[in-house]
């Protein structure tokens, strides 16, 4: 699945080839802002779930294949979604009300299926006051301590952060690299439509288990610019990576690297979609084809080595 800003494309994997087989349109005042897939309703087919936002709230909805086709089952809502694995349980599905203040600033709370319809449960607590989609969590050492990796502004911040806290919110540690730097974003209309901003979405934070060990490896995009002085600043995202940091004690250090690619990173999956048995990497990049050509969307893929 992968979504641009109007439109759920429909994608399904042959070897090395990616073959589209569908879309799905959104209306006109549904901006996608992020699509989670989770069978949460416990029928056997898995829901799409589309975070969307019409400018002044969220409008999301729900989606289910029935009948050869992707069908609404819930929605609109005025709150973000997300399929989140936490490490000690199995997926949850969290929700965040997203409103004219700070779409990113509410309370998140675990939703659930009671009677065909969406309602919230309890809170959801994550340390570091960071949106719903900018964190993930794992055990990175031996002492059986859970640690979270969040991208947040803080209280005085404009741009994403990314650090390592603990489960009481203290900092463990504090990024060097510059990671993140999402180029994805959605428009937000205050005072009516006189005054508008642009709400970033931080950048995938995934936290996975490699090797026999089961060394925790948490895989974070780096997008860049290159170039040098005024041109610099001028220059949007023109050059990205996918690492996976390890932590060895002390530091996070790099274990492995996609290599620079062109173009900025928007997204990046691991998962085994093939069905072989060894996960797959997944980025999608896009770069511009010159001053005034259209961009280019790349899905790279990149195989697993045992």
């Amino acid at each position: 699945i992968v979504a641009g800003q109007d439109t759920v494309h429909l994608c399904t994997v042959d070897g090395a080839s990616l073959i589209p087989c569908g879309t799905v349109p959104v209306g006109t005042d549904e901006h996608i802002v992020h699509i989670s897939v989770g069978d949460m309703n416990g029928n056997g087919i898995d829901e799409l779930y589309v975070s969307s936002y019409e400018g002044h709230y969220a409008n999301s909805f729900v989606l289910e294949y029935s009948q050869n086709e992707y069908r609404r089952v819930a929605g609109p809502m005025k709150v973000f979604f997300r399929v989140y694995l936490p490490a000690d349980d199995n997926a949850t599905l969290l929700g965040q009300e997203a409103s004219l203040s700070n779409p990113f600033s509410g309370s998140i709370s675990r939703y659930e299926w009671r009677d065909g319809t969406l309602q919230a449960r309890e809170e959801f607590l994550i340390p570091g006051g960071t949106g719903i989609y900018g964190f993930s969590e794992g055990y990175p050492d031996e002492d059986d301590a859970k640690a979270y990796f969040v991208f947040s502004k803080g209280f005085f911040g404009s741009d994403y952060r990314f650090n390592m806290l603990s489960g009481t919110g203290k900092i463990l540690w504090q990024d060097t690299m510059s990671l993140g730097g999402s180029p994805n974003y959605f428009t937000q209309r205050l005072l009516g439509d006189e005054l508008q901003q642009q709400q970033f979405v931080p950048m995938r934070i995934i936290t996975e288990e490699f090797g026999s060990k089961g060394i925790l490896g948490i895989i974070v995009g780096k997008n860049s610019k290159t170039g040098k002085g005024i041109l610099k600043k001028l220059t949007s995202y023109n050059q990205s990576e996918v690492m996976c940091l390890v932590w060895n004690g002390t530091d996070l250090t790099v274990n492995w690297t996609s290599g620079a690619m062109p173009g900025y990173t928007s997204d990046y999956l691991l998962t085994d979609l093939d069905r072989n048995k060894d996960r797959e990497l997944y980025i999608l990049t896009v770069a511009s084809k010159g001053v005034f050509g259209a961009s280019q969307n790349r899905i790279t893929m990149f195989r697993e080595v045992r």
